[in-house]
């Protein structure tokens, strides 16, 4: 840590719990209710292999009968977890029935523990905005997320009076608020020094909203009068950040309350800037920062933990097969496996139950530094690589996968290194996505819209090889490894469904890379403003919340070295 960032405290982190802070405000927040966690839920919780309560896996069922019933679509994959003796059991009671009388009197919630919700596991529920109607729900995203596994390992990652003993301290909650269908827009972080607001953030710092510029002395006036009425002064620490949710001048409500240190999200400021900021002590007017054009959006930085649903149902108990069958030998406790071009770490961490050595490597100095930023494994390393190499000796691995990025590969070499690397019976994946697909109403009109621009206003700026995944879908005949003639699996049959806001959709397509390129030549261009307005006219509504059926077919190549 760097001496121009804030020291944090135990006790500021401690104060940041919600069911420190939630009492002295509850009047200005969301209805919610806290529940004590027991030690065996704790235990379950941090234990590294994925399943479910009994009560939970009988909601999923339901849930799974209503929708075959609903469904004309036969599915693909036999459904594994109808073999009773293969589940492992486990149920609490007492807690399970407090969340349903929960869910009976909200009929809806949304989960956090004390400090985190686990919104980079948003993914693996269906509404995908963390609404939760069932105890399946809510144990599937406490159990998928990273965001809760730093709650439940290193709350105090980054306190300078860290001791051994802090974590045994602590009384941990699981907090179920009443849901509401908060728009990301009206969502603001107040950076808080001395009791004095002194920064103010759009709290969706990816997207870009109109009506903020148009009122930004207004939003502020209201969040600093908020402030000094009914938080100022009252809050343990002195020091601290806030979200606040504005849904009229006259309506504010606290989101949260989060420590005013190096593990809380700066936003559109760095946390050297709000140092500096603090020690200038001009308390007239805090300086706010928003997005204010649309060519200012970022891809939604929850995207990374979104991984096509063939990784992802490898992490699942009841999917685990799908990759034990290709991978026939005994797996041993010293297997080592590597995943090449890792990113941020999104398809690794889905190894992490399964291996107990596990290798991210990526080209990006920066990608690295986030996934070891984020890391919570203690059995996953994040590497940059350098040149095209594997850094490994021959015979010495168990698995490699690469998820999104074979398309960039020099892949005559990079088949001739996983063959000299892998040991025998050792397994290369191979996973992708394709375009996204509109479905319901206008859905033929709008794919022809999306797919347009991708082709036509992009053309020029897409690099092929984006092309090769997107339409190809590794079927050239050079992503066929040559790893085995008789073991080479491909499947096709797997798709991530998902709802999406037209907004949220736009600041996927702004990170395509063919954007980044054209946004970098033509940077007053208006074609996004345009394409948003053409998606407004084939639906004939105006509402960047409006939102859509998503598809993206998924698509494995999986191969075994023999010899």
């Amino acid at each position: 840590m760097t001496t121009n960032l804030p020291r944090v405290s135990v006790q500021d982190v401690l104060n940041c719990s919600f069911s420190v802070w939630y009492p002295i405000f509850e009047k200005y927040s969301i209805k919610s209710v806290i529940l004590n966690l027991t030690d065996d839920v704790l235990e379950y919780l941090r234990s590294d292999e994925f399943y479910l309560p009994i009560s939970a896996n009988e909601a999923m069922d339901n849930m799974r009968q209503i929708n075959a019933e609903s469904s004309d679509e036969d599915d693909s994959w036999p459904d594994e977890d109808t073999c009773d003796d293969t589940k492992k059991k486990i149920s609490f009671p007492e807690l399970e029935q407090n969340i349903k009388d929960v869910l009976d009197e909200y009929n809806a919630v949304f989960p956090k523990l004390n400090w985190s919700s686990a919104k980079d596991a948003r993914w693996m529920i269906s509404d995908s905005r963390l609404k939760c109607t069932n105890l399946a729900d809510i144990f599937l995203l406490l159990k998928s997320s990273d965001f809760i596994t730093h709650d439940l390992c290193e709350p105090f990652k980054f306190c300078y009076d860290l001791a051994d003993d802090y974590l045994s301290t602590i009384q941990y909650v699981l907090v179920l608020r009443e849901w509401s269908a908060l728009q990301p827009s009206k969502e603001f972080r107040c950076f808080i020094k001395n009791n004095q607001i002194i920064a103010i953030s759009q709290r969706d710092s990816e997207n870009y909203y109109e009506f903020i510029g148009a009122t930004a002395d207004q939003i502020v006036s209201n969040i600093v009068a908020f402030f000094h009425n009914n938080i100022q002064n009252k809050f343990p620490s002195t020091d601290f950040v806030i979200d606040i949710y504005r849904k009229d001048s006259n309506k504010l409500y606290i989101i949260d309350f989060n420590p005013w240190g190096p593990m809380t999200d700066s936003l559109l400021f760095d946390w050297p800037e709000l140092v500096n900021l603090s020690l200038q002590n001009n308390n007239d007017k805090p300086e706010f920062r928003y997005v204010n054009s649309q060519h200012g959006i970022k891809p939604n930085s929850y995207t990374q933990y979104a991984m096509p649903k063939d990784i992802a149902d490898i992490s699942r108990e009841r999917d685990i097969n799908k990759l034990a069958d290709v991978l026939s030998y005994s797996r041993r406790d010293d297997d080592l496996v590597i995943d090449i071009g890792c990113g941020t770490g999104q398809s690794t961490i889905l190894l992490a139950p399964h291996f107990q050595r596990i290798i991210g490597y990526d080209i990006s100095e920066y990608q690295i530094k986030k996934a070891n930023e984020t890391n919570t494994h203690s059995n996953i390393n994040y590497k940059v690589i350098v040149g095209s190499d594997i850094p490994h000796e021959d015979s010495s691995l168990a698995l490699v996968i690469s998820a999104q990025a074979a398309h960039w590969f020099d892949l005559p070499y990079f088949y001739k290194e996983v063959k000299r690397t892998l040991k025998s019976n050792g397994v290369l994946a191979l996973f992708g996505y394709a375009f996204v697909q509109v479905h319901g109403p206008q859905s033929e009109k709008l794919n022809e819209i999306i797919t347009n621009f991708y082709k036509k206003t992009l053309h020029g700026y897409v690099q092929k090889e984006s092309e090769e995944v997107y339409f190809g879908r590794y079927r050239d005949e050079k992503f066929r490894d040559p790893l085995s003639s008789t073991d080479f699996i491909r499947d096709e049959n797997l798709i991530i469904k998902c709802r999406w806001s037209i907004q949220r959709l736009l600041g996927y397509i702004t990170s395509w890379s063919g954007s980044q390129h054209f946004l970098r030549q033509h940077p007053a261009s208006t074609a996004f403003d345009d394409l948003r307005l053409e998606i407004f006219k084939c639906l004939d509504i105006f509402d960047d919340e409006y939102e859509l059926d998503l598809s993206f077919d998924i698509f494995i190549l999986m191969d075994r070295k023999t010899e």
